[in-house]
């Protein structure tokens, strides 16, 4: 009887982790599917560390953000670090390749992080939170975005 049980959830569990990764393999062909056949706008959070506070590193973040281009939107403030939510066509590597000869020359930079905004995101203040009500913000667009390029335009009459 025991052994019946032990086969059964042996059972059970092997075919959860088959579907694990089914669904993992099925998602890494799909987000290469995105990032290098179509040019789709993507939402990235920039996160960046700094030697000194905030209040001291203006001349930097000027600079980042006129390097960004594009639709961002800074958040998550804190005394030493910070972040940029963006909107891009380019991949995570793209952007990050354009932005890398700046950060790393940036002495006030302590380090930084580059990665895919999440879709869904809950924090302690909620919409409050700048981060989180700026991550939603960027999803907006990019959907808005989408939705124009699916929009067929009509060609005009042709006399």
């Amino acid at each position: 009887m025991n052994r019946r049980i032990l086969l059964w959830i042996h059972l059970c569990l092997s075919l959860a982790y088959a579907k694990l990764e089914s669904a993992k393999s099925r998602r890494r062909r799909d987000h290469s599917l995105t990032e290098s056949t179509t040019k789709m706008f993507a939402l990235y959070v920039l996160q960046l560390s700094f030697k000194c506070e905030l209040e001291n590193a203006a001349r930097p973040i000027q600079l980042i953000s006129r390097e960004i281009g594009g639709w961002y939107r800074t958040a998550m403030h804190g005394r030493k670090a910070m972040a940029f939510v963006i909107m891009s066509k380019n991949s995570r590597t793209e952007l990050i390749d354009r932005l890398r000869p700046l950060l790393d020359s940036l002495y006030e930079l302590e380090n930084y992080w580059c990665f895919y905004a999440p879709s869904a995101i809950e924090s302690k203040h909620g919409g409050i939170d700048p981060m989180t009500s700026r991550i939603i913000e960027g999803w907006d667009r990019v959907g808005q975005s989408r939705e124009a390029e699916d929009v067929r335009h009509p060609k005009g009459r042709q006399a």
